[in-house]
């Protein structure tokens, strides 16, 4: 125990979050480097004192002066599990200030809590955090509205985790509906992945090179058929795994078709120029042999005769 206690030590010290260790009487028994700076004092002034003495600056715990305060430490001590909360506090120098307080047990080898580590946060740069983490989301989720094209990301197992509007619109399904449904039963009507019905699948070569991959595929909609470009992109971990992979499918139908209506077009020309060719060869052919007609005639006339 003594050993653990050493460690779990060394390691508060190393955080960059205050750490506070109290018994179970409130005492301060421990506080690491990143608390003694906050506060402002060394460890030395630190120990002996009651949090709520050091907290709140009061003779008396926190929940027998106001019972509406949730006092972290009474709770881990009666229930011997984590809590989370917010309290201001008023240390030297930093009046009411908000922290956000984890309270976690320590507990000996029969399971009784002996101590509770305090980890303290500054609540404001908390939600601040939270709050540009939020506008961060909103800000991607209407780009992605944004793009147009239908999107999907997908996981390994092939199960869609989002979608835009688009994709919806295009498979005609609700969220509820799309969301851990397999891509291939939603997008194409099949009971099992696309490559095994012997079709290309953009995520799967993705998945499996960890680069971007493009292809065209022709999905059925409704009653017609429509080609798609479908452009997979990985999403990696830190260790550089490819855990999902982002799907965007841009309809080119109208692009397909006016390539063919103008490959149509292209040799229609051909043929007609061919046949114009071919017609004016004929046209020299047929002066050549009127020429050679006409020759052969006066030859034969009695004023050709010599």
């Amino acid at each position: 125990m003594k050993d653990f206690h050493h460690i779990t030590r060394s390691i508060a010290d190393g955080m960059d979050d205050c750490v506070v260790f109290l018994d179970r009487q409130c005492t301060i028994t421990f506080a690491n480097a990143a608390m003694q700076k906050y506060c402002g004092v060394e460890e030395r002034e630190l120990l002996s004192r009651k949090c709520h003495s050091l907290f709140k600056g009061s003779e008396y715990p926190c929940h027998t002066i106001d019972p509406d305060v949730a006092c972290p430490h009474s709770a881990v001590i009666a229930t011997g599990k984590s809590i989370s909360v917010e309290h201001v506090c008023s240390f030297p120098g930093k009046k009411n200030n908000s922290l956000k307080i984890t309270a976690s047990p320590i507990k000996d080898a029969d399971g009784n809590v002996i101590s509770v580590m305090n980890l303290l946060k500054d609540a404001d740069e908390t939600r601040i955090t939270e709050d540009e983490l939020n506008d961060s989301r909103s800000f991607l989720l209407s780009v992605l509205e944004g793009i147009g094209d239908s999107l999907i990301v997908i996981n390994r197992d092939f199960n869609i985790v989002s979608a835009n509007n688009a994709y919806l619109k295009f498979t005609d399904k609700t969220i509820h509906e799309v969301i851990g449904s397999h891509c291939y039963r939603i997008t194409h009507g099949y009971d099992r992945p696309c490559y095994s019905n012997g079709k290309d699948c953009a995520v799967m070569h993705t998945f499996e090179s960890g680069n971007n991959h493009t292809i065209v595929r022709k999905v059925r909609q409704g009653n017609r058929d429509r080609y798609m470009e479908i452009r997979a992109f990985p999403i990696k971990n830190s260790a550089g795994r490819v855990i999902r992979a982002v799907e965007i499918a841009c309809d080119i139908t109208e692009k397909i078709q006016l390539e063919e209506d103008l490959k149509k077009r292209v040799k229609e020309l051909e043929d007609f120029y061919d046949m114009a060719v071919g017609r004016e060869m004929k046209i020299v052919e047929l002066k050549s042999e009127i020429r050679r007609l006409k020759n052969e005639l006066l030859q034969r006339s009695p004023d050709g005769e010599q």
